[in-house]
C-alpha cells in the first residue's frame, strides 16, 4: 500500500485493480462482506528487522482504500 502522489492519507495497491470489481459490486447492489489478507513480510525475509513494514499500518492502509472505493 503506497500513498497516493498529492493526495496525503490516501492509498492504492498499484499490484491490483480495486475500483473495477468494487464498482461493479456496488452496480450489482452487492450486500455482503469483503475480507482482506495481509500475508506479512516474506518479500522482506533477507533485509533484517530494521526493513520490515509495519504490518498493522499496512492493513489499516488497505481499509482506507476500501473505505475511500466503497463510499
Amino acid at each position: 500500500m503506497t500513498e497516493i502522489a498529492g493526495k496525503p492519507g490516501q492509498y492504492e495497491d498499484c499490484s491490483i485493480e480495486y475500483a473495477k470489481p468494487i464498482e461493479y459490486l456496488k452496480e450489482c447492489e452487492f450486500d455482503g462482506y469483503i475480507n482482506s489478507e495481509f500475508e506479512g513480510q516474506r518479500f522482506c525475509q533477507d533485509v533484517g528487522e530494521e526493513g520490515l513494514i509495519d504490518e498493522v499500518e499496512q492493513v489499516c492502509r488497505h481499509h482506507e482504500m476500501l473505505t475511500r472505493l466503497i463510499g
